[in-house]
């Protein structure tokens, strides 16, 4: 019997071919440890070329937010590199090199070996990375982490829809009451003008169905709108973040029987927000707000005006997402052909976008 080589190469490689998988398989990375100021948008990079696969690491480790790594931390990776070592240097390097306009700094241990750096400058050093004492979710602007963000990938907008219940309290010339239990609809929608300091809000709310009403034979409704942009300090560091707003606000109130019939647009609303980052990503909102009686830009009255507080408590969710949970009071007073207080109190959930 006769064998040819070509038949007898086939057959060594057919018998070879599951013993050399199995080493490939067994010799893939599957984990990586995280380097200094790395974040899941450039171990992306640094691994496949691109930022785009940090969503697939993140649901790998149960992560929820792309800067909730810390250094020396090992984590599971979804499929082993595209890149080399090399390569991924050299890719990370492009990327300092193209968003944040520099040839030469102090870098990171992994980049060291891949440009020559003059040791007779003085060199800024990259920020620190935000730790899981920082993890600010990925729709929150952030002094730290803002110098780590990829533009294409950036956050810029929020959607915030909420319903719930608001107890109002009104009375006219200290004369008449009238108390009313209503549902609320409120949707609000914010923009980062300039990241991280400069933001763009606007909110509109308005009462739906009454439930209950004191007296009967009386129905009320609210509405409001707000529009305000504003500032963000950034000597108050992280994990609390203060941002003062301006703007222009309107509201309107009527009561039925022509007992109450208003509405308001002042061009000045006073709007500080105080807000706290928590280790799991979860956020706490308290804002104070100020609205006097003005005639076009000018104040005429701070004596009839609306005061308002709040306070919220922002989930993180494991879609990424938030939910809020919101408690607001509002105390206006407005002279009209009577002396007018309005108290409300609500309680609202929201879903953001």
């Amino acid at each position: 019997m006769k064998l040819h080589l070509g038949t007898i190469n086939r057959a060594f490689l057919s018998a070879i071919m599951p013993l050399l998988i199995l080493t490939h398989s067994a010799n893939a990375q599957t984990h990586y440890q995280v380097e200094d100021t790395e974040c899941l948008y450039l171990i992306s990079l640094k691994l496949y070329g691109t930022t785009r696969h940090w969503e697939k690491i993140a649901d790998l480790n149960q992560i929820s937010n792309p800067y909730q790594v810390l250094t020396g931390e090992k984590i599971k990776i979804y499929k082993p590199p595209t890149l080399s070592k090399k390569q991924g240097e050299q890719a990370l390097l492009e990327y300092w090199r193209k968003y944040f306009k520099v040839e030469k700094f102090e870098q990171p241990q992994f980049l060291k070996q891949t440009t020559q750096v003059d040791q007779q400058e003085t060199k800024p050093t990259p920020p620190k990375q935000i730790t899981k004492e920082t993890a600010v979710p990925h729709w929150e602007p952030s002094f730290e982490r803002q110098t780590h963000i990829d533009p294409n990938t950036l956050t810029r907008s929020l959607f915030l829809a909420s319903l719930g219940v608001t107890r109002f309290f009104i009375n006219i010339n200290e004369i008449m009451n009238y108390s009313a239990l209503t549902t609320t609809a409120k949707v609000s929608f914010r923009y980062l003008l300039f990241p991280p300091h400069w933001d763009l809000g606007v909110n509109f709310f308005s009462s739906i169905v009454s439930l209950s009403n004191s007296p009967n034979d009386l129905t009320g409704k609210s509405m409001g709108a707000n529009l305000r942009a504003g500032y963000a300090f950034p000597f108050i560091k992280e994990p609390w973040r203060l941002t003062l707003l301006l703007g222009i606000n309107y509201s309107s109130s009527t009561l039925s029987e022509d007992y109450l019939n208003y509405s308001y647009v002042r061009f000045f609303q006073l709007f500080p927000t105080l807000r706290r980052v928590f280790n799991n990503g979860d956020l706490l909102n308290i804002y104070l707000k100020f609205v006097p009686l003005t005639d076009g830009f000018a104040i005429l009255d701070f004596n009839q005006r609306e005061v308002a507080s709040g306070i919220s408590y922002v989930f993180l969710l494991k879609n990424k997402r938030p939910l809020s949970v919101s408690f607001d009071y509002s105390n206006t007073k407005v002279s009209l052909t009577r002396e007018v207080h309005i108290n409300s109190y609500s309680l609202s959930v929201g879903y953001g976008f």
